[in-house]
């Protein structure tokens, strides 16, 4: 008898995805354009011949992505589960919540291990160039699979206990985030407290990220932290088995539970009064809007984040005694800012209209007099009522830093940062504008909102940089300084902008009715045959 017939299963199903195979050449092939790229200009600034310039900042990128990817692979690998009203049937047989667990634990992370797995030959590259040694290549090695695997363990311990497939990848995406920074940075203010060194330490140590080594000679143990992060990948996997094993389960709502949604009800949508008056001031505007702004707390929630961002900036500056700002956190935390706000506004677009279209909201919307223009107009009320006062901030935040660095940088250098400032805040309302249009598109076709999000994404924020960074090598003796890549990305964005909002435009007018009626054609995977609907009458 199979002692994991769930696993068995979930391989079985895993093995017969196209992109269980061709996720093994994408990561390798990117691994070794980033890492030729990057060695190149390692040798034309003059950083050294070995590979110690070029390992150590590939395995930390690839520590990080290990972190972010895997908890995006099983955020929803429970919860689908449990919106499908699936997950009942498996505990109908002798199966226990750790099957079912393990068994989604080796379907998601199956491609993700086989990506780790087809970069390890092209970082140990750098062994030939000589400056890593082989003890340091096999550590690395070890802690990017035990970061992978406390990365899916966590995400499913959060798709346990939600059944939400988006609530569950953001809190999934915090999570991650917070383990990233959150460790390093309260280290950092238990030393600035004076409390005693070890809990410094052991703090930091909780982070999986910590496991590569610290070379900063502050004490901290790469063993312990690899230790810290396989135990608590174990206690994640035991607490989504735990719940799995119980998620199952409808009971009818007790008196508290019924107390706590009412709270919630009211808090997200307001008391009866309230809903019904704003419920009047949304329809005059826009039928679609009201059904997409009914929740009014995210106005407030999206300030928050460059509220956060002041705030971290301040405890820094702070910790560190005053006199001039911690320019290294601002250089991180700026564009983070940025980059976290994009992504946030192409997963609210795309969200809003793979919703409704799957509940089949879209037929019955454009069956009034409701026309096309009347929903894509509703979306960018939405994006500006809800991502106008955190885009504001934000610009105003990019805007202030060069009046920050007035008293202490130079004339030439001061320029430079205001120009950097205008265009990321330029960049910054022309990339949310089209990634409205964008995420719109693609949300047509997609099957789930992440999809729509992540192609919208990966086509306004990394494709640009894609063609910056291929004509730089190009341009590498006529670059006298800082100027002409600045103009030259401002160039690429803003073209790509263009280009990318026409075009999305112009398909939604001529598709939209036909993605609401189910008929759009789809990509077909590859190796499938195409398939055409039948002429009526046929």
């Amino acid at each position: 008898m199979n002692a994991f017939p769930v696993v068995q299963r979930e391989l079985c199903v895993a093995a017969r995805q196209p992109r269980t195979y061709y996720l093994r050449m994408v990561p390798a092939a990117i691994a070794v354009a980033v890492m030729a790229y990057t060695g190149f200009w390692a040798r034309a600034l003059g950083f050294g011949r070995g590979g110690g310039e070029v390992f150590e900042p590939l395995v930390r990128l690839a520590n990080w992505f290990s972190l972010l990817v895997g908890v995006t692979l099983t955020a929803d690998a429970i919860s689908r589960e449990r919106r499908e009203g699936t997950l009942g049937f498996l505990f109908l047989s002798h199966l226990s919540g750790w099957d079912v667990v393990l068994g989604k634990l080796a379907a998601h992370a199956l491609h993700a291990f086989y990506a780790l797995l087809a970069t390890m030959p092209v970082l140990a590259l750098p062994l030939l160039a000589g400056g890593v040694t082989p003890g340091r290549f096999w550590w690395a090695m070890l802690a990017l699979a035990n970061t992978l695997f406390f990365a899916v363990s966590l995400g499913l311990w959060v798709s346990a206990a939600s059944s939400d497939a988006r609530r569950a990848k953001n809190i999934a995406t915090t999570l991650a985030i917070l383990y990233w920074l959150g460790p390093s940075m309260l280290g950092a203010l238990a030393r600035h407290l004076e409390w005693p060194d070890s809990w410094a330490l052991l703090v930091v140590e909780l982070s999986p990220l910590t496991a590569l080594g610290d070379a900063t000679g502050s004490g901290v143990s790469a063993g312990r932290a690899l230790l810290f992060a396989h135990l608590q990948a174990w206690l994640f996997l035991a607490g989504a088995a735990w719940q799995t094993a119980r998620a199952w389960h409808e009971r009818p709502a007790g008196r508290t539970r019924r107390r706590w949604q009412s709270w919630w009800r009211d808090l997200s949508l307001g008391r009866p009064a309230a809903r019904a008056a704003r419920r009047r001031v949304l329809l005059d505007q826009n039928a679609f809007f009201w059904l997409i702004a009914r929740r009014r707390w995210k106005p407030y929630l999206v300030p928050m984040l460059p509220g956060l961002v002041v705030a971290l900036f301040g405890l820094a500056w702070w910790m560190k005694g005053g006199g001039e700002p911690p320019w290294e956190l601002a250089w991180v935390l700026g564009p983070a800012l940025h980059l976290l706000l994009k992504f946030w506004v192409a997963g609210e677009a795309a969200a809003a209209l793979v919703t409704h279209r799957r509940q089949g909201a879209f037929e019955l919307l454009l069956s009034t007099p409701l026309t096309v223009q009347d929903i894509l107009r509703a979306q960018f009320l939405a994006w500006r009522r809800v991502f106008g006062p955190a885009l504001l901030a934000t610009s105003l935040l990019t805007l202030g830093l060069p009046l920050l660095a007035a008293p202490a940088w130079a004339r030439e250098e001061l320029a430079w940062l205001w120009a950097i400032a205008v265009a990321a805040t330029a960049a910054l309302w022309a990339d949310t504008y089209t990634l409205v249009w964008l995420a719109s598109w693609r949300a047509l076709a997609a099957r789930r909102y992440h999809q729509a999000a992540g192609s919208a994404a990966f086509r306004v924020l990394v494709v640009p940089w894609l063609i910056l960074l291929a004509l730089l090598p190009t341009m590498r003796f006529g670059i006298s300084g800082p100027w002409e890549p600045l103009f030259l990305w401002a160039l690429i964005g803003f073209l790509s902008d263009l280009l990318w909002t026409v075009y999305a435009r112009d398909r939604l007018l001529s598709d939209f009715r036909e993605a609401a009626a189910g008929t759009l054609a789809r990509a077909p995977v590859a190796g499938t045959p195409v398939v055409t609907n039948p002429p009526a009458g046929s």
